[in-house]
């Protein structure tokens, strides 16, 4: 199980280094969002036993972050890991967020309630703003809208400066 995952780990993180960055999807910063989790303490895998149909998984409880779906396709990694990563980064900060106001769950990052919404808005679909209403409970629903907005218009690089911010006292 230890080498399944350092070699999953190791796999998606060469794969990412050689990637191009196309429109925010194949993201060069990726494998610095992959090194910073790990020096949180955070572990990720790929496609390990947690993908259960969804893309990825952060879990403050085992400090594990999945990335599900992956297909490695000429030594890279697809797109939708890259977007993947930056999206459960977004939830690290949220949950470090979180634990700076001593909360258990995650909170948005995102304070003004009208910001948040036009950036929302602007940023993902109606359908997939519907998809995540109907599928999340209520109090999960504000941080998966911010983390899947985040994860599509902003670069690995400033989500890891985001990261580094919320996290600087540690998880």
């Amino acid at each position: 199980m230890f080498l399944t995952k350092i070699t999953a780990v190791a796999v998606l993180a060469l794969s990412l280094i050689a990637a191009p960055v196309y429109a925010r999807d194949l993201d060069a910063g990726t494998y610095e969002l992959i090194e910073y989790a790990e020096e949180l303490g955070v572990t990720v895998i790929t496609n390990g036993p947690n993908c259960k149909g969804q893309y990825g998984t952060f879990s403050p409880r085992t400090m594990t972050i999945d990335v599900c779906r992956v297909s490695i396709v000429n030594g890279k990694a697809d797109m939708e890991a890259h977007s993947t990563v930056r999206h459960e980064m977004i939830h690290v900060a949220q949950y470090c967020a979180a634990k700076r106001q001593g909360r258990l769950s995650y909170v948005t990052l995102m304070e003004d309630k009208d910001k948040f919404t036009t950036f929302v808005t602007d940023s993902i679909s109606l359908d997939a703003i519907e998809e995540i209403v109907e599928n999340y409970p209520k109090k999960h629903i504000a941080p998966e809208l911010e983390a899947a907005a985040a994860e599509r218009v902003i670069s690995a690089t400033e989500i890891l400066d985001i990261v580094k911010f919320r996290c600087r006292d540690g998880l």
